[in-house]
């Protein structure tokens, strides 16, 4: 009995200790999973503060800096010192808009604007009509559709569609809207000289993510049919429900971009004997849209649409056409993050998530066009916990936010009109460069190493002596090529 007693006894102790390893089993697991909760929650505040920090300091703090020195500048020297003078202000200034029209075969210049230069400098109204009107387009090409208008919001508005060329019998059509003939007081027969002072124009525009041409004629258009043409990109953004894609941006277009082309049959031709446009005799400024440039950039999902109809659609809605100056040297030098792409296409800057997406995220799709939404959900993360323990552990790597917050602090200083000068840097270390490694200055972000503190600040410091700083976006590297670099080697930004 005794012995029964004793077996059973022992039966029940071991039954008791398997209870007692489960209990213990699931408080381990629960103790692990209120840490991992705790650690989580401790790297989601890092984060965020660190993304609050950001957008203080290279949002907000760049907005309230470049608010400041504009003030300043504008007291100390006035008007004519300002970063930007205005050419046509169809927002503020509504017979602006009736110095424009659809561009035709025959040139009209009924409406010329005898006055131009001494608007420019003073910055003054005339007696122009700003009623609106609409003119549709005379085409002996492929038949574009566009109308020159005003919307409710005091822009001009150049809207329409043509032909993309998508089907084998069609041909890419094309549509333009121009100013008047722009005259210089002084020299009545002559066009504006933008030459003195200043170093290209800043249009301020609303569009549909489309890429158009900014054209100047001089003399030499009347002489052999040779225009400046300048290519730039606009974009879009995500919209709401019912709202529209259209994004405001402001489009930098230096002097130096544009070219000299001859236009024929739809399409232009470089011109290598031209002289190079300076800003001098500008009789005419217009915007053109192609359709063989656009025929691929609409999103997937009306692309189809717009291959079976061989027509494109177009929006671009401006509000200001200026020139900015060119002084010196650069009056801003901003540290940037290398992570930033030295192409950001249309699509991928998310502000509903605070993130720049790849190229590849926006451009994969499936076979019938449409885009593949796995690609845009890897990579939009909201929260990753592999990223914040990155940061965490290095505390001089950024988040996506703060590459990001550092994005919208480029777009702040270029828009501004102001000149800069903007370095982006992978990393820092004490690691000073020797006989055996050169600085490298660098418009892509291809094997970008990481630099010391003590050449960055070399870097910065030269940059605002040298006017060949002016204007430029680079990657600061080093490498082992004994090639001299200097900032007269980097081609000059064009926005957005």
């Amino acid at each position: 009995a005794a012995a029964a007693g004793d077996d059973a006894r022992g039966g029940d102790s071991s039954e008791g200790g398997e209870d007692v390893d489960s209990i213990g089993a699931a408080t381990s697991r629960r103790h692990q999973a209120e840490m991992e909760a705790e650690e989580w929650n401790r790297l989601e505040s890092v984060m965020e503060v660190r993304s609050r920090l950001a957008e203080q300091v290279d949002a907000v703090g760049m907005a309230n800096l470049i608010h400041a020195y504009q003030n300043v500048r504008h007291a100390d020297y006035g008007t004519g010192q300002a970063a930007k003078r205005s050419l046509f202000k169809f927002e503020k200034r509504p017979e602006d808009f009736n110095l424009f029209a659809i561009d035709t075969d025959e040139g009209d210049e009924s409406s010329d604007s005898k006055d131009s230069e001494e608007q420019m400098q003073d910055d003054v109204e005339d007696s122009h009509d700003g009623s609106a009107t609409k003119k549709k387009q005379r085409s002996t090409g492929p038949r574009a559709q566009c109308d020159w208008i005003k919307n409710d919001f005091g822009n001009a508005v150049f809207v329409g569609s043509v032909p993309t060329g998508t089907t084998e019998t069609s041909l890419a059509g094309e549509a333009a809207v121009v100013s008047s003939r722009l005259r210089s007081r002084g020299d009545p027969e002559g066009g504006l000289d933008l030459s003195r002072g200043f170093a290209g124009f800043v249009c301020r525009l609303c569009s549909d993510g489309g890429i158009y041409e900014c054209f100047v004629r001089t003399g030499e258009y009347e002489r052999s049919g040779v225009e400046y043409v300048c290519e730039f990109g606009t974009g879009t953004k995500q919209p709401k429900e019912k709202q529209s894609r259209n994004k405001f941006v402001s489009v930098r277009l230096p002097f130096s971009q544009f070219k000299a082309k001859k236009q024929g049959d739809g399409a232009s031709t470089m011109v290598d004997e031209a002289p190079d446009f300076e800003g001098k005799d500008v009789r005419q400024i217009g915007f053109r849209f192609r359709g063989s440039r656009n025929k691929d950039l609409l999103p997937p999902m009306l692309q189809k649409v717009a291959r079976k109809r061989n027509r494109r659609k177009f929006y671009l809605a401006l509000s200001y056409v200026k020139v900015y100056r060119s002084p010196p040297e650069p009056e801003f030098i901003y540290l940037s993050d290398a992570r930033i792409p030295p192409i950001v296409k249309n699509g991928m800057v998310r502000d509903d998530v605070r993130q720049i997406m790849p190229a590849l995220a926006i451009e994969g799709s499936d076979k019938d066009g449409s885009v593949a939404a796995s690609s845009v959900a890897e990579a939009i993360r909201i929260f990753d916990e592999k990223e914040a323990k990155r940061v965490n552990e290095n505390r001089m790597d950024r988040s996506n936010e703060e590459t990001y917050f550092k994005y919208k602090g480029e777009k702040l200083l270029r828009d501004s009109g102001l000149n800069y000068c903007i370095v982006r840097v992978a990393g820092y270390n004490e690691e000073p460069t020797t006989s055996s490694s050169k600085l490298r200055f660098k418009q892509t972000n291809e094997g970008v190493a990481s630099v010391s503190r003590a050449d960055v600040a070399q870097v910065c410091v030269n940059a605002l002596l040298d006017p060949e700083a002016s204007n430029v976006s680079f990657y600061l590297s080093k490498d082992t090529s004994p090639q001299q670099q200097s900032f007269g080697d980097l081609q000059s930004d064009t926005m957005p």
